[in-house]
C-alpha cells in the first residue's frame, strides 16, 4: 500500500488580539490513535526575521471528524494561520518513525522546493509551503527525480497584514524509493519557506551494518526479516545471542556478511533458510546445546573464504531437495558429542580446497541414493571411537589428490553393491585396535604398487616365476619366487 494525499480541513485565521486559533480536521474519520507531535526541527524561520513555520503530527484515533485542535490563544496582533492535512496508507510505526527525512528552504521571493528522499517503496514525498503575502501557487517546475505536484489545487490564504498563503505539494521520485530535488513555484515575489519530508506506510527498514555491530541479546531474542529485506554486515557481525535465538529469514531474502561474521549462539540456536546465504570473507558460526542448520528448495550455503563452523552437544546438517554445500576455500566442521552429517536425493557435499571434518564420539557420516562425498584437494576425515563410513546404492567415496583416513578404536569401511573405494594420487589408510576392510561382489581395492621380494618360505602356491596376481589389478611382478 502506497502513501497517498487523503483531504484537508477548513483554514482559519485571525490577526485579533486574543482571539483563538483553531484549525479544523478534515471531516473524514482517519484510524488509528496517536498523539500530537511536534516533527523535524520546527520552528523553520523563514527570511531570518519574517515568520515562523511549524509542523505538528499525529497517528489519527479516529475521533477527529471535523473536530476543531487548539493551537493557543497568545495575546500578540501579529497574523497567524494553520491548517490540518491527512494521509492514508499507513500500516505500522509511530509519527516520528514514518515522517522523517525533513529538509527546509528560506527565499526572498518564490518557493523554492528542498530535495527529499524516500527510503522505502511507496512512500510520498512531501512539501509544506508557507508565504508571508495572500499569493496563489501553481504547480512547482524545473524539478529532477520525479513530479511535485500541488496535493490541493486551492492554497489556503488570507487577506489579513500583510497577508499569507500556504499550500502542499506532493510527488513519488521516479526511482520508488528515491530523491526529488530541485524546482520552484512562479508567485508575487514575497518570503516564503517550504518545509519538505517523507511519509512511510511502515518502519520496516533494511537494516545494515557499516563498520559496526548489529547485536541483539535477550532471553529469546529473534530477527525476521520478510518482503526482500537484506541485513547487511559490511565490516562488522551480526551476533544473536540468548537463550533461544532464531533467525528467520522468507521471501528471497539474503544474509550476508561481507569481511565480518555471522554468529548465532545461545541455548537452541537455529538458523532457517529460504534462500542463498552467502559468506564472502568471514564465517557463519552456529554454537550452543543442540544447534541446527535447515536448508531446503534448491538453497546454497557457500563460504567463500571462510568455514562453516556447527559445534555443540549434538550439532546437526540438514539438506535436502538438491541442496549443495560448498567450501572453496575453507572447511565445513561439524564437531560435539554426536555429530551428523545427513545427506538425500542426489546431494552433493563437495570440498574444494579445504577438508570436510566430522569427529567426536561416534560420528557418522551416511549417503544415500547415489551421492557423492569428493574431496577435491583437501581430506575426507572421520574420528572418534567408532566412526563409520556406509555407502550403498551405486555410491563412490572418493579422494582425488588427498586421502580417505579412518582412525578409531574400530573404523570399518563397509562397500557393497558393486561399489568402489578409491585412492587416485593419496592414501587409504585403516588404522586402530581391529580395523577391517570387506569388499563384496567382485569389488576391488585400487592400490597400484609392486609387491617386492616376497619371503622364498611364503605359501603361495602355484604361482610361477614372474607371474602375475590379477586381483590386485596391477599385474604386480613376485620378484625372486620359487
Amino acid at each position: 500500500m502506497a502513501i497517498t494525499y487523503k483531504s484537508q480541513g477548513g483554514g482559519v485565521s485571525t490577526e485579533t488580539s486574543g482571539a483563538a486559533l483553531s484549525p479544523l480536521c478534515p471531516a473524514t474519520a482517519p484510524s488509528p490513535p496517536g498523539d500530537w507531535t511536534i516533527l523535524g526541527s520546527s520552528p523553520y524561520v523563514i527570511e531570518t526575521t519574517i515568520a515562523r513555520h511549524w509542523v505538528y503530527g499525529k497517528i489519527a484515533a479516529g475521533t477527529e471528524d471535523g473536530a476543531a485542535v487548539a493551537c493557543g490563544s497568545p495575546a500578540v496582533t501579529t497574523q497567524r494561520g494553520a491548517r490540518i492535512y491527512s494521509f492514508a496508507g499507513r500500516v505500522a510505526g509511530t509519527i516520528t518513525e514514518l515522517v522523517t527525512g525533513f529538509a527546509h528552504l528560506s527565499h526572498a521571493t518564490d518557493p523554492a522546493m528542498p530535495t527529499v528522499t524516500t527510503t522505502l517503496a511507496g512512500a510520498l514525498a512531501v512539501a509544506l509551503v508557507a508565504q508571508n503575502d495572500n499569493n496563489t501557487f501553481g504547480n512547482p517546475t524545473g524539478e529532477s527525480g520525479g513530479d511535485w505536484v500541488e496535493a490541493l489545487a486551492t492554497e489556503f490564504s488570507a487577506n489579513l497584514t500583510p497577508g499569507f498563503s500556504m499550500g502542499i505539494c506532493s510527488a513519488t521520485p521516479t526511482g520508488n524509493p528515491g530523491t526529488i530535488s530541485g524546482g520552484t513555484i512562479a508567485t508575487t515575489n514575497d518570503p516564503v519557506g517550504v518545509i519538505g519530508f517523507q511519509i512511510k506506510e511502515s518502519n520496516n527498514q533494511v537494516a545494515v551494518t557499516t563498520p559496526g555491530d548489529l547485536t541483539v541479546t535477550g532471553f529469546a531474542p529473534v530477527v525476521s526479516v520478510t518482503n526482500h529485506i537484506n541485513i547487511t554486515p559490511s565490516f562488522g557481525e551480526l551476533v544473536v545471542t540468548g537463550f533461544a535465538p532464531a533467525i528467520t529469514t522468507s521471501n528471497n531474502i539474503s544474509i550476508t556478511p561481507s569481511v565480518g561474521e555471522l554468529v548465532v549462539e545461545g541455548f537452541a540456536p537455529v538458523v532457517n533458510i529460504g534462500t542463498n546465504t552467502i559468506t564472502s570473507t568471514g564465517e557463519i558460526i552456529i554454537e550452543g546445546f543442540a544447534p541446527v542448520v535447515t536448508i531446503s528448495n534448491h538453497i546454497n550455503i557457500t563460504p567463500s573464504f571462510g568455514e562453516i563452523v556447527v559445534t555443540g552437544f549434538a550439532p546437526t546438517v540438514n539438506i535436502s531437495d538438491h541442496q549443495n554445500i560448498i567450501t572453496s576455500l575453507g572447511e565445513i566442521i561439524v564437531t560435539g558429542f554426536t555429530p551428523t552429517v545427513t545427506t538425500s536425493d542426489h546431494i552433493n557435499i563437495l570440498t574444494s580446497r579445504g577438508e570436510l571434518t566430522v569427529e567426536g564420539f561416534a560420528p557418522t557420516v551416511s549417503i544415500s541414493n547415489n551421492i557423492s562425498v569428493t574431496p577435491g584437494f583437501g581430506e575426507l576425515i572421520v574420528t572418534g571411537f567408532a566412526p563409520t563410513v556406509s555407502t550403498e546404492s551405486g555410491v563412490t567415496a572418493e579422494t582425488q589428490t588427498g586421502e580417505l583416513i579412518i582412525t578409531g578404536f574400530a573404523p570399518t569401511v563397509v562397500t557393497t553393491d558393486n561399489v568402489m573405494v578409491v585412492t587416485r594420487l593419496g592414501e587409504l589408510v585403516i588404522t586402530g585396535y581391529a580395523p577391517i576392510v570387506s569388499t563384496a561382489n567382485n569389488e576391488f581395492l585400487n592400490i597400484g604398487s609392486p609387491i617386492e621380494n616376497p619371503s622364498l618360505s611364503s605359501e603361495i602356491s602355484e604361482i610361477a616365476t614372474h607371474s602375475t596376481i590379477t586381483r590386485l589389478r596391477r599385474k604386480s611382478k613376485m620378484e625372486n619366487g620359487i
